[in-house]
């Protein structure tokens, strides 16, 4: 009798490893960054660090992003919203949430989306940042920037990388 509740529990044990491996690690989205925009005031010089990481069993999405230029504007917000897909070649990333903290009155009860594409390791393609700011929360909808910025300096990393055909989308 006590060999067959070992054996059960052994089996147990065995499924809920594969169960695990099967779930994996959560997709997330990484990096800090510097690069610069064009404004009226002409250009702005700007960093970037984030981490996001999307909804996994059965955790919310989370995250943070900061954001520093030039003109002393700073900014963060608390991600609550984060989709990894493909654009072409490249793995692309959007994420969202409310502004928490600003120096920068306008942007006091906004909600900024982020949208991130990975240019891959090789340098095959440039790492491109953009960023949109919104009166209500815009739920990480998947559409491309207004405008893309090119990364001058530092990485920003997709995990895992987009395997799936242009369009895969995963929330």
């Amino acid at each position: 009798m006590k060999l067959f509740g070992l054996g059960v529990l052994v089996t147990l044990f065995l499924i809920g490893s594969v169960v695990s491996l099967y779930a994996g690690p959560p997709e997330m989205v990484t990096g800090g960054v510097e690069f610069t925009r064009m404004e009226a005031c002409g250009e702005v010089l700007a960093k970037a660090e984030f981490t996001a990481h999307a909804e996994h069993n059965g955790n919310p999405a989370k995250g943070m992003f900061k954001y520093k230029d030039s003109i002393d504007r700073e900014v963060r917000i608390d991600v609550d919203c984060v989709l990894i897909h493909r654009c072409g070649r490249c793995c692309c990333a959007t994420f969202s949430g409310p502004v928490v903290r600003t120096n920068v009155r306008e942007w006091e009860g906004k909600w900024i989306q982020v949208w991130v594409r990975d240019g891959g390791s090789s340098g095959r393609d440039k790492d491109l940042i953009g960023a949109t700011i919104y009166d209500r929360d815009p739920e990480c909808h998947p559409s491309l920037p207004p405008e893309w910025w090119e990364v001058t300096h530092g990485n920003q990393q997709i995990h895992p990388r987009c395997d799936g055909p242009p369009g895969r989308v995963a929330r």
